[in-house]
């Protein structure tokens, strides 16, 4: 009845809309918190690799088979994926801090580093070589050649992304036996970040392997859950959940995901 771009919409429209509500209240609820901001950005990062990872597979199938646009947007899930990674752990690093703990030119040599790393990311692929036929329910139709610096890019977010979760789980050991009680889901959630290069990127990088990308947004669940639990449950990030706000988040879904019910 339905077709697999079908359910896959829907899935990624699911991520889209709870990554945005909660990085939304997080942000709207405390705007001068540095853990706030950032993890706004983080959140906001997720939604463009959702979009772009949904696109990818939408032009990398008939009827809407368009190579073209396929890499273009293969080509800006690995800058989401950049992004992600810059905004993970910059968040760590000034979880749960109020202000800014690094210097000014701290903050100017950050920003331009990361600004290289996540531009680099747009020319991870270069092309497709077309290796196999095209047909409906296969992911990419080929192979994605990659540059010479791909193991330098794919070694500094794997390296960044498990460098963050074991500083995060460091920083939560030394916490208050209330604090942790308070962000331990929180911890969990993102320690699932690890989870991102090795079964999205890897695949690819290694075995030229994209089947397993459409889980995408499901390795992402237990990261909202985790942070959405810790709102919910401990008001974390000083966010106190209103009854109303948890109607229009629940009016604002159920509407998004209608637009692709025909």
């Amino acid at each position: 009845m339905f077709s697999s771009i079908f359910f896959a919409a829907v899935t990624h429209a699911t991520l889209l809309v709870f990554a945005f509500s909660l990085g939304g209240l997080v942000r709207l609820h405390n705007p001068k918190s540095i853990t706030n901001q950032i993890f706004f950005w983080f959140a906001l990062s997720i939604v463009f690799w959702d979009v772009t990872n949904f696109c990818s597979l939408l032009f990398a199938r008939p009827p809407y088979l368009n190579l073209d646009h396929a890499l273009l947007s293969t080509r800006f899930i690995m800058v989401s994926g950049s992004l992600i990674t810059v905004f993970m752990a910059l968040f760590v690093y000034v979880f749960p801090k109020e202000e800014a703990p690094f210097s000014p030119k701290q903050a100017v040599f950050l920003s331009i580093g990361s600004m290289v790393y996540v531009i680099s990311g747009f020319f991870v692929w270069i092309g497709f070589d077309m290796v196999k036929p095209v047909s409906l329910g296969s992911m990419l139709p080929a192979t994605i050649p990659s540059l010479p610096t791909m193991p330098i890019w794919g070694f500094i977010t794997i390296a960044a992304t498990f460098v963050s979760v074991g500083y995060l789980i460091k920083k939560y050991r030394g916490f208050e036996a209330e604090d942790r009680k308070r962000y331990l889901s929180t911890v969990i959630g993102l320690s699932c970040v690890a989870l991102l290069p090795v079964l999205l990127f890897l695949p690819v990088a290694i075995w030229n392997d994209s089947r397993i990308n459409f889980i995408g947004p499901l390795v992402y669940i237990p990261i909202i859950y985790g942070i959405g639990y810790g709102v919910v449950r401990h008001h974390i990030f000083n966010v106190k959940l209103l009854y109303a706000e948890v109607c229009i988040l629940a009016m604002a879904f159920i509407l998004f995901v209608n637009i692709w019910i025909p």
